[in-house]
């Protein structure tokens, strides 16, 4: 099925129960990969990190989506 946009991609994961919204601060160094590999090797939704943040805490400017083709 094609899609218009990654936007509606996503809301249809969501619709389906696909996609898991993450809005906890998460690091991107070790944290996110992690959480990202067990969901993946358990075959898991796709997920979208919404806060993503630097070490020192400070956040970053967009979210990140990872498994998004592993849910197809």
């Amino acid at each position: 099925m094609p899609y218009n946009s990654l936007r509606d991609f996503m809301d249809r994961l969501e619709a389906a129960g696909r996609l898991v919204r993450v809005g906890a601060p998460v690091s991107p160094v070790l944290e996110m990969t992690e959480i990202q590999t067990r969901l993946l090797a358990e075959g898991g939704p796709a997920v979208l990190f919404e806060n993503v943040v630097r070490e020192d805490g400070r956040p970053y400017d967009m979210p990140v989506l990872v498994n998004l083709f592993g849910t197809v």
